[in-house]
């Protein structure tokens, strides 16, 4: 518990729709006890098992977006060069301002057998909101790096 002076009441929910069909339903709610305390609920890490809904189709990502990724996650400098310029400058910019958590994002994607944009979309999101960025620049950052691993311009 933490204690302020105004009351706050923040309520949000992100709903992500996979190209299977599948709703994931992320919970980030904000919201007062009272005018001195307030408690926030801390968004999961995804997992593979979330978007295991039909094993025999197969994904866009193969090793060919595990390459991608694996770049993505060695070569900063790129992926923001890239990410400008599929969304622009100011989503570059919180790119590079949030290389650490998307990165942290990104690496347990490349245990898994395939990675789902969606799931790719998913985890960044997650990251930027846990590591303090706003919905509008976690989906915006989501949004450019799964374009830009779904199109393998690495």
């Amino acid at each position: 518990m933490k204690n302020i002076k105004n009351m706050i009441v923040v309520g949000g929910l992100c709903l992500s729709i996979a190209c299977s069909a599948v709703f994931t339903l992320s919970p980030m709610t904000v919201y007062a006890i009272n005018t001195i305390e307030y408690e926030t609920e801390y968004m999961e890490p995804i997992e593979e098992s979330d978007y295991l809904v039909n094993q025999n189709s197969r994904n866009i990502f193969t090793k060919i977006a595990k390459k991608a990724v694996k770049k993505a996650i060695n070569n900063k400098a790129r992926l923001v060069n890239f990410a400008e310029k599929v969304a622009g400058k100011t989503v570059a910019k919180n790119v590079n301002k949030f290389f650490t958590p998307i990165t942290r994002a990104l690496k347990p994607l490349l245990k898994w057998s395939e990675i789902p944009g969606q799931a790719v979309y998913d985890a960044i999101f997650t990251a930027i909101i846990n590591a303090g960025g706003s919905r509008s620049v976690a989906a915006n950052v989501a949004n450019a790096v799964r374009e830009v691993l779904e199109w393998t311009l690495f």
